[in-house]
């Protein structure tokens, strides 16, 4: 393990650089470790999220020095423990400082020794991106080991932000504090129920019906649920009844279904749902039946059409065989 700042065993130079409190780069390891330098071949977008308090089980193969990345950026500047324990073989890991290796190339190595089993830390700053690295000692090695960030140290809190507990999103302010209800975070909305779990899908607030995405973001414009779409104002409130919508007009249904393909109130809505044809439709009734003719004259025959929500059947005569 991780031994009182950097510990390779045998190596004098690194061990006076560990008595000057310096950070010593890949480059300055002498061999058999000169090869751990950070390549610029890193798949660095591949690497996974690494979150405070969480213990993450690593496994390295013993094909091609394979190298383990985690991402890890804090979500509170001070002084964390990185603890490994459970370690079945040799090997070493990094931080790198991935700003400053971009300017300067610099990076940190430790050497872990499978019978060390002290933590060491590490001092993180809020919001800046760094990478834990792990890495066989040789080509044909293998090891695994468990990883978490501990014991955090500071003024801050390492928790703030998104947490997953239980299955359910939440998020935890500054003051330690959970989300409850409409939230506004990063200029997006979101509702946390009275568990302070994040919410997904159709929520009903106040008496009005919301929409809200996988991600938890609340949902504006047009929505496509179960086949059907919907229209979301501005403030997230499902619509209902007609709507003009870049030039268009459209009938949404008291389910916030949109109209397509059928007739309301006399209005005929195109499959797109736009109104386009502009005459208006109507019962009557004479001594042989019921028949639905608009303004134009045309009325419904040898067809089915579906009027307010329901399917009516037209002879060639055109009266309806099932009013």
């Amino acid at each position: 393990m991780i031994s009182n700042k950097i510990k390779i065993a045998g190596l004098l130079s690194l061990a006076t650089a560990i008595l000057l409190g310096t950070q010593v780069s890949a480059a300055q390891v002498p061999d058999p470790y000169a090869g751990i330098k950070i390549r610029s071949d890193f798949e660095y977008d591949k690497a996974d999220e690494l979150g405070y308090d969480e213990l993450y089980h690593v496994q390295l193969s013993d094909k091609n020095n394979d190298v383990d990345l985690y991402r890890f950026v804090p979500r509170a500047t001070g002084n964390y423990t990185i603890y490994i324990s459970n370690m079945s073989a040799d090997f070493l890991i990094g931080i790198i400082d991935y700003e400053n290796f971009e300017n300067t190339g610099e990076d940190i190595f430790w050497y872990c020794k499978a019978d060390d089993s002290d933590p060491d830390n590490y001092d993180f700053v809020k919001g800046k991106t760094y990478y834990i690295l792990a890495w066989t000692l040789g080509s044909d090695a293998a090891a695994d080991f468990d990883l978490a960030l501990i014991d955090y140290e500071g003024e801050g809190n390492p928790y703030a932000g998104w947490r997953r507990m239980d299955g359910y999103w939440c998020y935890m302010y500054e003051n330690y504090n959970y989300a409850e209800g409409w939230t506004k975070i990063g200029g997006k909305w979101y509702f946390f129920n009275e568990d302070k779990e994040m919410q997904t899908g159709w929520i009903k607030d106040s008496g009005k019906w919301y929409f809200l995405k996988p991600s938890g973001e609340m949902a504006t414009g047009w929505i496509k649920d179960g086949g059907k779409w919907y229209y979301m104002k501005s403030s997230g409130e499902m619509a209902t009844g007609w709507i003009k919508d870049n030039g268009s007009w459209y009938f949404l249904k008291s389910s916030g279904e949109m109209a397509a393909n059928e007739y309301c109130n006399g209005y005929w809505l195109e499959a797109n749902g736009k109104w386009i044809y502009e005459a208006i439709a109507s019962w009557k009734k004479d001594s042989k039946g019921w028949y639905y003719q608009d303004t134009t004259g045309w009325y419904a025959k040898n067809a089915t059409y579906k009027i307010d929500g329901k399917n009516y059947n037209f002879n060639s005569a055109g009266y309806c065989t099932n009013p």
